[in-house]
């Protein structure tokens, strides 16, 4: 797959930006830079992503109703979030890929391809 659309929703801007340049760097395209939910849930009205990256703390509250969309269309998410933040989400996120944060780019830029090709992938910590 030729460069794989990355969602890319967190709270920082600085950690998006990176991310983003990141993402790109290595092939990827990213989508967004988004800090909210409305924003994420609304450009995920109009496209699809191959995968997404997300914050789980947000803005405007937790991203789980964009986690919850991904989800619906079978879009791979891995959350940037502490495991104490982890161990809390409900049940049918508890699978899901995720990195400790403050964010490692280099394991983030590992796991997406797995993601991306639907392979289940460890969790990735501090």
């Amino acid at each position: 797959m030729s460069q794989p659309c990355v969602l890319i929703v967190q709270n920082d801007p600085a950690t998006s930006l990176l991310l983003a340049v990141s993402i790109a760097r290595s092939g990827g395209r990213p989508a967004g830079l988004f800090y909210t939910v409305a924003e994420a849930s609304n450009w995920l009205n109009e496209d699809s992503p191959d995968a997404a990256v997300l914050d789980i703390e947000l803005r405007d509250g937790s991203v789980l109703p964009i986690a919850h969309q991904c989800r619906v269309r079978q879009v791979p998410i891995l959350l940037c979030a502490s495991r104490a933040q982890v161990d809390q989400l409900p049940p049918q996120f508890r699978d899901a890929a995720f990195v400790e944060k403050p964010i490692q780019f280099e394991a983030i830029l590992m796991i997406l391809p797995t993601l991306i090709r639907g392979r289940q992938v460890s969790v990735v910590g501090a």
